[in-house]
């Protein structure tokens, strides 16, 4: 009887063991994925944040040179073409507003970039009222000794800062990713070697209490036929 009390006692430990790993292995996957899936959005973020970049460059390019064209040719399709691409960087803007907002840094930074463009869009228009009332030489005259080189090159400094701090992120950002996974990755298989052990254990302590009761009736058998002899 004290036999088959310690035995059900080692069972139970071993199976409360075995549940206990796996509630924990349960946790520490839920909250490793959490993490994992929070790292792949952050990327996807900064991912989005570079593509804005990006084409609020391409944006800069394309309006400096439609005004350009407008300057030299006269032709006011230029100018809907320019103004067609302002609006449409008004809206990368807005969405770059939007992506960094939780970030100090970028906010500045964007406050910058949105100062330089609206001199540059003063810029641009005062060299169309002139290009209107004066001709080519008196616009391109004018737009020479404006500000437009000196804001060009603030316009892509801010802008290349602003890639260069997402380009640090990305960067993080991605090696956390790249780490929440091996961790998934390793405390998934360690505590599917402790629940192996753990089950191998029960086994072989369930495997020796049969042998041994078996053992125990062949005992119990041979000792009921020596009472008939």
């Amino acid at each position: 009887m004290k036999t088959r009390s310690s035995f059900e006692s080692k069972v139970l430990v071993a199976f409360t063991a075995a549940a206990f790993v796996v509630v924990a292995f349960a946790f520490a996957t839920w909250k490793l994925a959490r993490d994992a899936e929070s790292a792949a959005r952050w990327v996807i973020h900064t991912q989005e944040i570079i593509k804005d970049l990006n084409q609020a460059k391409v944006d800069a390019l394309s309006v400096e040179i439609s005004s350009q064209n407008y300057r030299v040719s006269g032709d006011p399709a230029h100018l809907t073409l320019r103004d067609a691409t302002i609006r449409s960087r008004e809206e990368t803007l807005v969405r770059l507003g939007e992506l960094v907002k939780e970030d100090p840094r970028q906010r500045e930074s964007l406050v910058q970039l949105r100062r330089v463009i609206d001199e540059r869009l003063v810029i641009a228009r005062d060299v169309e009222a002139v290009r209107g009332r004066q001709g080519a030489e008196a616009a391109a005259a004018f737009a020479a000794s404006s500000r437009l080189a000196e804001t060009r090159e603030q316009l892509y400094g801010v802008l290349g800062g602003m890639r260069d701090e997402e380009d640090r992120l990305l960067s993080e950002r991605a090696a956390e990713q790249l780490q929440a996974r091996q961790a998934l990755l390793v405390v998934g298989t360690l505590f599917a070697a402790m629940l192996f052990v753990l089950l191998a254990a029960t086994f072989i302590l369930i495997h020796r209490q049969l042998r041994e009761t078996r053992q125990a009736q062949r005992d119990l058998a041979h000792s009921g036929e020596d009472l008939f002899i």
